[in-house]
């Protein structure tokens, strides 16, 4: 699963969402894409009684780079990072876009307008059932870039920016961030931008009496390598993340 970029799951675990290299692919079937094809773009795969279908293209992808999928509890929401086209050109910037199930179609992705700043990264969305919404923004301190968490409700377009989840001593660079379905677990990635592969490591957070509580390493699975961008499957049965740029799973309970 090294090609895979991100993962996310429906309810029953029947459907997965994912990212793929687009192009390369598409070539590897003998498939022709255009010059204008995007490097990234999300396909889904269904479950069958020998493994899961062929992956197929999203509609609204293959234009535009667009990864790290995230499915809403309830099925009708997908978020994800992307560059889109606003008239004439590309924003300059990964921010995060959203598209809704409807009639068994996903829509025309919308941008979240008011947390999307265009200039600055905001990425890596990840949704509770009962609407919380955590995101990656990229900010610059003394021209150094660092990267925080901030915490918002989701309202689809009229989504109001979110505020800086103040997890550890600011600043200090986080992203990758995962909710359970019931919005109880919190897991992310901590890291030294100036040193990513050494550094980066999963965390975990637990929503107690209205509040985030201090965070814990997860050194059961943490690596020497890289460990990062976790999902939690419905019911956090079971958790994904990539360790060393590989896909792997364990059981949540187990590392609780």
């Amino acid at each position: 699963m090294r090609l895979i970029q991100g993962v996310s799951f429906s309810s029953d675990d029947q459907i997965m969402y994912f990212t793929l290299p687009h192009s390369e692919y598409q070539s590897s079937f003998g498939l022709k894409t255009d010059h204008e094809a995007a490097r990234l773009g999300i396909y889904q795969a269904t479950k069958t009684d020998t493994g899961w279908s062929r992956p197929v293209l999203l509609s609204f992808s293959g234009k535009t780079s667009q990864y790290e999928p995230t499915l809403s509890p309830n099925d009708s929401i997908l978020l994800f990072n992307s560059k889109q086209w606003t008239g004439d050109s590309l924003t300059p910037a990964n921010n995060i876009w959203f598209s809704r199930l409807e009639n068994g179609a996903w829509t025309t992705p919308g941008s979240l307008v008011n947390v999307n700043t265009f200039e600055r990264v905001e990425s890596y969305p990840t949704l509770s059932k009962d609407g919380k919404l955590i995101y990656t923004k990229e900010e610059r301190i003394a021209n150094r870039i660092v990267y925080s968490l901030y915490e918002t409700s989701f309202e689809g377009v009229r989504t109001k920016a979110g505020t800086r989840l103040n997890l550890f001593q600011y600043p200090t660079s986080l992203s990758d961030p995962c909710l359970s379905s019931d919005g109880r677990y919190l897991l992310f990635t901590k890291f030294d931008p100036d040193n990513w592969e050494a550094s980066c490591d999963l965390y975990m957070s637990i929503h107690e009496s209205g509040k985030w509580t201090a965070p814990i390493p997860l050194e059961q699975i943490n690596s020497s390598g890289p460990d990062f961008s976790a999902y939690l499957t419905s019911g956090s049965q079971w958790l994904y993340y990539r360790r060393n740029y590989h896909y792997v799973r364990v059981k949540f309970e187990d590392i609780l």
